[in-house]
């Protein structure tokens, strides 16, 4: 499944981890997608850098893997980028790159069997 963008065809797809399915809701002003599978950038707008999802994994539990969501909203001429990353507003008409996006677990060899040390949280 996928909707139409300003920016092409963005697909709606269903992450791991247990999260839901990517989401888009209509606003009084415009739409708003949140995104557990997709990350954006807009180098015209000094954000060079991917904002994507985050992928969160509980120190003591380990086992507990979650992941925190990216929301695009689209309200008249601006757009928002909403993460865990930061906030980042910029035009609507800007041109905005995007590409799935899968989290990956951080390989910690000090942690391989945790004890609730604390050291790491």
């Amino acid at each position: 499944m996928s909707f139409p963008s300003p920016w092409g065809e963005l697909p709606l797809s269903q992450a791991e981890y247990n999260a839901p399915a990517d989401h888009l809701e209509q606003t009084p002003f415009g739409w708003k997608l949140t995104t557990y599978t997709l990350q954006f950038w807009v180098p015209a707008e000094g954000i060079p850098q991917p904002v994507h999802p985050v992928l969160v994994q509980s120190c003591m539990h380990p086992e507990q893997i979650s992941i925190r969501p990216l929301v695009l909203e689209v309200a008249g001429n601006t757009a928002t980028l909403s993460g865990l990353q930061g906030r980042f507003s910029f035009p609507a008409a800007a041109p905005l790159r995007w590409e799935h996006w899968a989290g990956k677990l951080p390989d910690n060899p000090h942690c391989t069997d945790c004890t609730g040390c604390g050291k790491c949280c």
